[in-house]
């Protein structure tokens, strides 16, 4: 594996770092782990034991234990397309390793909910772009 050899690389390292939080956060179960053991403090009346921070990692722990059959899932799928002159960290994705996560995503979300994107996707984007979703689009 090479580092990366001009700036516009380590932006391109540093911007997917950024973002990884975000994704962990809104593409697991943590948010959900997170509001219901907030909900079950307050319910229980003490307002700042466990501190956040705990209530946080015990729901990132459970999200792992909760993600890793997908996660293990997507990690056996994943065959990494070498682009031509790239370093390693710039392969392109397999679609068919993102397959067990999109299962795992249908099966925790209402379809009510996917309909009302997808309707919303008809009524305000291009009609070009609306011909490349599908109805298992992420």
């Amino acid at each position: 594996m090479s580092l990366p050899d001009s700036p516009l690389q380590l932006i391109g390292i540093l911007f997917l770092l950024s973002i990884l939080p975000l994704a962990i956060v809104m593409g697991t179960s943590f948010l959900k782990l997170a509001v219901v053991f907030s909900i079950l403090r307050n319910a229980l009346g003490i307002q700042q034991v466990p501190p956040n921070i705990a209530l946080y990692g015990l729901a990132l722990v459970l999200s792992l234990f909760i993600m890793g059959p997908t996660l293990l899932a997507v990690k056996e799928r994943w065959h990494p397309v070498q682009v031509a002159g790239a370093p390693f960290w710039m392969s392109e994705w397999d679609s068919k390793a993102l397959a067990p996560y999109r299962q795992f995503l249908q099966k925790n979300s209402e379809e009510k909910e996917a309909n009302y994107f997808r309707n919303l996707i008809k009524r305000t984007w291009p009609e070009d772009i609306q011909r490349k979703i599908n109805p298992d689009s992420l």
